[in-house]
């Protein structure tokens, strides 16, 4: 498939060639207001986060969502699975060649901050030349901010999780099925912004230790 996720990795010459999803235009993170089709009743302002449903599917095949968000207020929102990031042909719609569009089929490791007002989920498709579908975006929410989408830059997202009191993100990639030891990198919450980026080689910061374990990034 055209714009598969990594699913391949060789090396020539000692350098890593990977296959790659393709980058939004402005860097790893797309920021956008709402997700779409959620609708009111909204929150009210100081309300946090009490819990949520219905992110974690049957099985690997099966679609999962919506994510239900219930609040200290009583109020519940449902955070729709998102259709129209990606297309058949691995694309950004609109900035490649026209696919079908693929709808998310999963939330997955879905996790509060700790102000309990932020919530994160990794998105998967059905991207990548697997017969499975693959995380290839990780999503920031918090109600009266603006929506943060992160997308690996090589590979698919293995893992990730709040840093700093939940003000940064780690984000750990790699591809699906390789030798690559993957990248961890660090990104602003609120903003998406690229803070940091670790590979293999060197002492490993405390947030590469905490989201790539003691195997990724070493």
């Amino acid at each position: 498939m055209a714009g598969a996720c990594g699913a391949w990795v060789s090396r020539v010459g000692g350098a890593m060639l990977l296959l790659v999803l393709p980058a939004p235009p402005s860097g790893a993170a797309v920021v956008s207001g709402l997700p779409a089709g959620m609708a009111a009743p909204y929150p009210s302002v100081g309300a946090r986060i009490v819990a949520f449903t219905g992110a974690q599917p049957p099985g690997l095949d099966d679609p999962s969502g919506p994510l239900v968000l219930r609040y200290s207020d009583g109020t519940v929102m449902t955070i729709p699975n998102e259709s129209g990031d990606f297309n058949t042909d691995g694309a950004v719609p609109g900035k490649a060649p026209a696919g079908d569009v693929l709808p998310q089929v999963s939330f997955d490791e879905v996790a509060l901050a700790p102000d309990h007002r932020t919530i994160g989920w990794l998105a998967s498709y059905m991207l990548c030349a697997q017969s499975y579908p693959c995380d290839v975006e990780l999503v920031l929410f918090h109600f009266g901010r603006k929506t943060v989408v992160i997308r690996p830059e090589s590979g698919v997202a293995v893992g990730w999780m709040f840093e700093h009191g939940g003000a940064l993100v780690a984000l750990f990639s790699a591809l699906p099925h390789g030798d690559d030891e993957g990248v961890c990198r660090l990104y602003d919450t609120v903003s998406g912004r690229l803070i940091a980026t670790y590979k293999a080689g060197g002492q490993r910061p405390g947030w590469v230790r905490d989201v790539a374990g003691d195997e990724g990034c070493h």
